[in-house]
């Protein structure tokens, strides 16, 4: 499915709808990049065939949670190439108190 749509052409970096928790059990529709819905629902292989297609890393950086590295298993190496400096830029950005 997934490989077949990048390969195809399909655009990796477009927006969709979808509806999502709170964390209060409240259910709201959101946009997400296919990138970040693959990482947040831990779909490891689509993360990987996102980025082949080149997805792009820096249109997520909002929205990435800093801990995503800890989540995903080994030998997805291109995702934890492409996500390692984003996440600690990340990190520093949410954890810092001079940031806005």
């Amino acid at each position: 499915g997934m490989r077949v749509l990048a390969e195809g052409g399909a655009d990796v970096n477009k927006e969709t709808r979808m509806k999502t928790s709170d964390g209060n059990n409240r259910q709201t529709m959101s946009s997400r990049a296919p990138l970040l819905h693959a990482l947040l629902s831990q779909q490891w292989e689509a993360a990987e065939i996102l980025l082949k297609a080149n997805a792009d890393v820096e249109r997520i950086r909002k929205d990435l949670q800093p801990n995503i590295l800890a989540t995903y298993p080994p030998g997805f190496d291109l995702l934890r190439q492409k996500l390692s400096s984003l996440s600690v830029r990340v990190a520093v950005r949410v954890c810092s108190p001079h940031t806005g």
